[in-house]
């Protein structure tokens, strides 16, 4: 295979709108720097492949995003950093639980503890307040009132786990009724999006499936690296792993999958701020 067809190939690994822009001209660059080159081909090849991942990354992230790599950076920062601090609050308001109403020993001898035996709803509406002030704050240019996209996700994710349980006891597999739960909980936060962002039709089908999809991966991930790391001992460090860092990987994922859509629907209105108000200063 010749050096022309191995860079060629390489171009594929691009965005096809970006190929079909620039990637005749590419091949001529290439061609004349492999013409003019005088070293070894390991030290061309070297150049070559450190340019090209640089690049392939920046132009992956402009298709993704389309385009709009500030808004994009500010809401995957938003999701990961809203699902940080939501873990750490929860860890905070079990403790004040578990401090108001210490756990009590039953006539059988297990422990009750009020923290844990709270509504999944509790839980799913701390995340949703800190998530989605998070993410308003992200996108406060573009919609009219932070506190709506706020209690949205408030809702979503007070209503969503609750109902994935209800589901797993109707089927009888756990498994099952929390994936439903976490599915629910992003399409619903969907929902809220393109209402707020005035999406209708694919559009809006986009937000809400790649919502739910983004949230269901995000979470999974969260659990799978929770079992990979097994439960905190007592160290500070491994506390902050459980509570903090674990929770930012789910911020992370559901942030990557999910600003693809964001950023087309900003587009769609024109990404141009409001003019400001008191509700969204």
């Amino acid at each position: 295979m010749t050096r022309q067809a191995i860079y060629a190939a390489l171009v594929r690994l691009y965005p096809c709108s970006f190929r079909k822009e620039f990637g005749d001209q590419m091949m001529g660059t290439f061609q004349e720097l492999a013409r003019d080159h005088r070293g070894t081909a390991l030290n061309l090849w070297s150049v070559v492949i450190r340019d090209l991942c640089r690049s392939l990354a920046c132009e992956h992230l402009d298709a993704w995003t389309n385009g709009m790599r500030r808004p994009a950076l500010k809401w995957m920062l938003a999701c990961l950093v809203g699902a940080s601090a939501s873990g750490v609050l929860i860890f905070v308001f079990m403790q004040g639980v578990n401090w108001i109403v210490p756990p009590q020993m039953r006539e059988n001898g297990s422990f009750f503890v009020l923290a844990r035996n709270l509504p999944r709803g509790v839980y799913g509406a701390i995340i949703g307040a800190i998530v989605g002030a998070a993410q308003a704050v992200a996108v406060r240019a573009h919609i009219r009132n932070l506190w709506l996209w706020t209690i949205g996700t408030v809702f979503a994710g007070a209503m969503g786990f609750p109902l994935g349980l209800l589901l797993s006891r109707i089927v009888g597999i756990p498994v099952v009724g929390y994936t439903a739960g976490v599915l629910l909980v992003g399409a619903l936060i969907g929902t809220v999006q393109a209402v707020l962002l005035r999406q209708s039709g694919r559009a809006a089908l986009g937000l809400i499936c790649w919502n739910a999809v983004g949230v269901a991966a995000g979470i999974w991930a969260g659990v799978g690296a929770t079992v990979i790391l097994g439960p905190p001992q007592r160290t500070f460090a491994e506390w902050v792993i459980v509570w903090a860092v674990v929770p930012s990987l789910v911020g992370a994922v559901i942030g990557l999958l999910t600003v693809g859509p964001l950023t087309k629907a900003i587009a769609r209105i024109g990404g141009s701020p409001f003019p400001a108000t008191k509700t969204s200063s």
